[in-house]
């Protein structure tokens, strides 16, 4: 995976991925590069409750986050 490639050429502190679904990009980061701080963020609830079941070690490391908030009317 090219995103996974580039992560470790630039080798950043943290790596926050929004939209993170399931969990499996940023714990792939997590595995590979143990030294980056990762995070995830979702705008939905049960998206992360299977993020956090699927990868116990992303624990505290992931949260609600809509991004489109900005934009909406509500």
């Amino acid at each position: 995976m090219l995103i996974l490639e580039a992560i470790g050429q630039l080798a950043p502190n943290s790596v926050h991925e929004a939209g993170c679904g399931g969990g499996d990009h940023i714990a792939a980061v997590k595995a590979l590069y143990p030294s980056v701080a990762v995070t995830g963020g979702d705008r939905g609830r049960t998206q992360l409750e299977l993020a956090a079941k699927r990868h116990p070690a992303l624990a505290g490391s992931l949260g609600m986050q809509d991004i489109t908030m900005p934009f909406s009317k509500a």
